[in-house]
């Protein structure tokens, strides 16, 4: 099976009538006069509406050579309506309304803002003594010119490196846009590339059929005609890679036909934030997957909203009523236009294939939820939880840890699924409901390998909320966290922070009755203090005192002299 050079006839005439006028009606609309955020050639990291671990990419990720502090310029007239600091997500982050435009550009992950922002700033949160603030700016308070530094380039908030966060969203809406509809151009000449196409079986939980392909398009299965469920979807392995880019990003559009016939047409156009995090509802998990979230479903799910759906047809399902064979077709596009093409000959199976269940799995129906009990445990999936029927099983056991103590650990399959609405799990042990409050508070569930994501005890749902499959470990957290370089921090800026479980939740510190700013960089788990606490302490106790709370309800506190 080779690349279909000869069947690409067929979708041009298609995308005439779907992709191209889309395009040719929508790009005047939007403005060409805008200028790039950074005064360094555009390089991309990550792409718009590509998939992450929890959510649809709303925007650009923007090289900037590994390093922190470049100037962050304004791509247009407007004032800034809103800025942001927080220890998570965004971090420092800065929002500009474009009213001429229509549009409001983002800028996140920066290590500061320009000098009468950051003055002002520091104002408000000594005014108000909070750390962390979401401030909305009228706009007299900062007009701001096209080209006008805005801040510096960093890696704050939920950052994983130096990089810029660039998004732009419709002004009265809030919907987000891809920057490549507004003339932005960044050098890209590899076309995606499809590891391989997948057939699932309609009421399946795993592909029937696998088939990989060659960078080339060519395929790398035995066959060139495959059996497949009377009702099946397809699902395709893709990604791509962005010249300069590390790692690969994800794709623009998907395009399936039957036949020569559109089936659906997926499109990372336009992305409202209602609906990002409805990324599981096309990750098709329980793959192996070269690269992260690569596997996209060209079907909709019963419970889905259908996300970046343009056109669809039987919600994706393709149906095979006799037994001729049918040709099966995905075309994949990335931003700059660049496409891939694949296709399988297909055929009825002549017997009823494999559908996967698991032995002594509980089916959960989305319609009804269910519950699923294990000793004193329960794990309750409420109604519309998920986005299909699932075989959903969940076992527990006691390991040793390195203290020698046991622990608790839970593996909840198949592994990999974010809920539609967090799940809740249940303690009905005698000796658990008679503890009080405070100490449910010390308990938890943490992700194993994802220390820093503890799950607490939620007194008004009577469990623990989980959002996602996996394994799990059973924690208490009785530590109060600490500062572990108290002789130094003065001189180096910074508080190293001791704490392992649950997570800071809040942080402050003080001379005498004067509050001093702190920030909190959680991946290096240093509490940054402010540079002007010297002189903010002037005339006051000679003794700065730190205080800190974990989500447990532990506290510490630190006297440094």
């Amino acid at each position: 099976m080779r690349f279909l050079f000869g069947f690409l006839w067929v979708l041009i005439s298609v995308l005439g009538a779907s992709v191209g006028t889309l395009h040719a009606q929508s790009l005047p609309h939007f403005p060409k006069d805008l200028i790039a955020p950074l005064n360094i050639p555009l390089a991309l990291s990550g792409t718009f509406g590509e998939m992450r671990a929890q959510h649809y990419h709303t925007g650009w990720d923007l090289q900037t050579n590994e390093k922190e502090g470049l100037p962050v310029f304004a791509i247009a007239d407007g004032y800034i309506s809103r800025v942001r600091i927080s220890s998570k997500g965004y971090g420092f982050a800065v929002y500009i309304n474009h009213p001429k435009w229509g549009i409001t550009s983002v800028y996140a992950h920066l290590s500061d803002f320009y000098p009468a922002l950051k003055s002002w700033v520091e104002s408000q949160q000594y005014a108000l003594k909070k750390n962390e603030l979401d401030w909305n700016l009228s706009p007299e308070q900062f007009p701001i010119s096209q080209g006008g530094v805005i801040g510096y380039s960093g890696n704050t908030g939920s950052s994983g490196g130096p990089h810029l966060h660039f998004e732009l969203r419709n002004l009265k809406t809030e919907k987000t846009i891809d920057p490549a509809l507004f003339g932005y151009t960044i050098p890209d000449v590899t076309r995606p590339v499809i590891e391989s196409l997948m057939f699932v079986p309609k009421g399946s939980f795993k592909p029937s059929e696998i088939i990989p392909f060659r960078f080339n398009g060519e395929s790398l299965g035995k066959d060139t005609l495959y059996e497949v469920a009377d009702t099946f979807g397809v699902a395709v392995q893709v990604y791509d890679w962005v010249l300069d880019a590390e790692h690969p990003c994800g794709i623009k559009q998907i395009l399936t036909l039957w036949d020569g016939n559109i089936v659906s047409e997926w499109l990372a156009d336009s992305l409202d934030f209602s609906e990002v995090k409805h990324v599981n509802a096309q990750w098709l998990s329980n793959v192996s997957e070269r690269y992260g979230k690569t596997t996209y479903r060209t079907y909709q799910l019963p419970n889905s909203p259908g996300t970046g759906f343009l056109y669809i047809e039987n919600d994706g399902w393709l149906n095979i009523k006799d037994t001729m064979v049918h040709a099966v077709t995905v075309m994949t596009s990335d931003f700059s236009g660049n496409a891939t093409c694949v296709y399988a000959y297909v055929q009825k199976a002549r017997k009823p294939l494999d559908n996967h269940l698991e032995v002594n799995a509980l089916l959960v129906d989305w319609t009804n939820g269910g519950t699923i009990a294990q000793g004193d445990w329960n794990l309750r999936i409420p109604v519309d939880a998920v986005y299909e029927k699932i075989p959903m099983t969940w076992r527990s056991w006691e390991g040793i840890e390195k203290s020698d103590s046991m622990q608790m650990k839970i593996t909840i399959e198949p592994k990999g699924i974010l809920f539609k609405n967090a799940v809740v799990l249940e303690n009905h042990a005698l000796d658990w409901n008679a503890l009080s409050l405070e100490e449910k508070r010390k308990w938890g569930w943490m992700e194993v390998r994802k220390n820093d994501e503890w799950i607490g005890w939620e007194e008004e749902k009577n469990g623990f909320l989980l959002n996602k499959t996996g394994t799990y470990r059973w924690v208490r957290d009785s530590k109060c966290p600490k500062v572990l370089n108290p002789n130094t921090a003065l001189t180096q800026g910074y508080f190293e922070i001791e704490e392992t479980e649950s997570g800071l939740k809040n942080y402050s510190a003080s001379c005498g009755d004067q509050w001093i700013k702190l920030y909190w960089d959680a991946k290096k788990n240093q509490l940054r203090l402010d540079p002007k606490w010297r002189d903010k302490c002037k005339g006051k106790e000679g003794q700065l005192t730190i205080e800190l709370e974990d989500r447990s309800g532990n506290r510490g506190e630190m006297i440094i002299r």
